[in-house]
């Protein structure tokens, strides 16, 4: 039964299954980096509601995933970078203040002995 027939045959529903099912196998292949390589973890049910609503199977591909990973990897980087930016300026911060309360606490003292 080869021919244009066996075309009619498959529906639209088919169609879909089919391409969600390859994604799936592409982002499982490019899942292989992780730790856990008997069983990766994948979002099967989020690529299949994307898929069905047409998202381009270009987008699941193991290029693709890799895009992704270096992308949130520079991501996290950034995050760190300004959370250590952010822990100096804080200790600066409170190293001013200290210094502030020292003054103030000499010029109370000061203030004090002229009084006596």
């Amino acid at each position: 039964m080869t021919g244009v027939g066996c075309i009619d045959n498959i529906s639209d529903e088919k169609i879909v299954q089919y391409l969600a099912k390859k994604a799936i196998k592409r982002v499982t292949k490019a899942a292989k980096n992780e730790s856990n390589d008997s069983n990766p973890f994948v979002w099967k049910k989020k690529i299949e509601q994307e898929v069905t609503h047409g998202v381009p199977l270009d987008t699941f591909s193991v290029k693709a995933e890799k895009m992704k990973r270096k992308e949130r990897m520079i991501e996290f980087e950034k995050l760190r970078k300004r959370r250590e930016e952010r822990a100096i300026e804080k200790r600066k911060h409170d190293e001013e203040m200290e210094l502030l309360a020292r003054e103030r606490a000499r010029a109370e003292h000061d203030q004090w002995e002229q009084k006596l």
